[in-house]
């Protein structure tokens, strides 16, 4: 890949609040990783539990500033901005990315096609204790099948997103409270922005049961999704025959 000066550099943003639990091993994944230009960011929203005296501990390895936020995509949103890659990854403060090769396999790829604005890898699914009890996301983007069954099959722990199409699309929806993540794959895929699915283990989303398990807020926001995206310009008229 040549001389590291040549390398771009990946941004990695972690929203975090009272993610104590997880957070060092998540930092570990990032830290470990043979890639040489990454810039880590925590994006705290306060956080009560013994998390600031974990950054704290890495001195300046990691970027982190701990204040009151509105949520989730909020503090995505503030570490975007904050960030100075030309690659960026938004990775949660319980999943990892699988060592030492992930930024490496994706940044090559992206090297090598400069025409896809994000790529994502296959994702493990693992447990509280990090043992692998599964795989998560399986299947190939297409938006139509994404929007049709709001299945956004894109793992935030394996995905990397050039800056150009995140700025382009600015960001996360600060306004939904489920589903961002798949609100975001939308957006970039209507806008024209080329995502690729490669075959090659790139992260391990922590399967704790969370708020994406959650039926009486996940099933209204589909629906809210779904209607978002009917209003947004550019719709194809393939999925505007879907629209009922």
């Amino acid at each position: 890949m040549g001389a590291d000066r040549d390398f771009p550099l990946v941004s990695v943003v972690i929203p975090s609040l009272n993610s104590a639990r997880f957070l060092r091993e998540t930092l570990e994944s990032i830290l470990q990783q043979d890639y040489p230009k990454i810039e880590c960011l925590v994006i705290d929203g306060g956080s009560t539990d013994g998390t600031l005296e974990i950054l704290k501990s890495y001195g300046s390895r990691v970027r982190w500033i701990s204040e009151p936020d509105r949520g989730h995509a909020h503090a995505m949103n503030k570490g975007l901005k904050m960030s100075r890659g030309e690659i960026v990854a938004l990775l949660n403060p319980d999943d990892l990315w699988e060592i030492p090769g992930a930024a490496r396999t994706a940044v090559e790829y992206l090297m090598a096609h400069p025409e896809v604005d994000c790529v994502y890898g296959r994702c493990g699914s693992i447990d509280a204790e990090g043992n692998r009890i599964g795989m998560s996301y399986l299947r190939e983007w297409n938006l139509e099948y994404a929007v049709e069954y709001c299945d956004h099959c894109i793992p935030e722990p394996g995905s990397f997103i050039r800056r150009r199409i995140l700025e382009a699309v600015h960001g996360l929806d600060e306004n939904l409270y489920q589903k961002k993540d798949h609100d975001l794959w939308l957006r970039i895929s209507l806008m024209g922005g080329k995502i690729q699915h490669i075959p090659v283990l790139l992260g391990h989303a922590r399967d704790t049961r969370g708020l994406s398990f959650d039926g009486r807020t996940s099933a209204p926001a589909c629906v809210e999704i779904t209607k978002k995206f009917f209003r947004m310009p550019h719709v194809p008229d393939s999925l505007l025959k879907k629209k009922r």
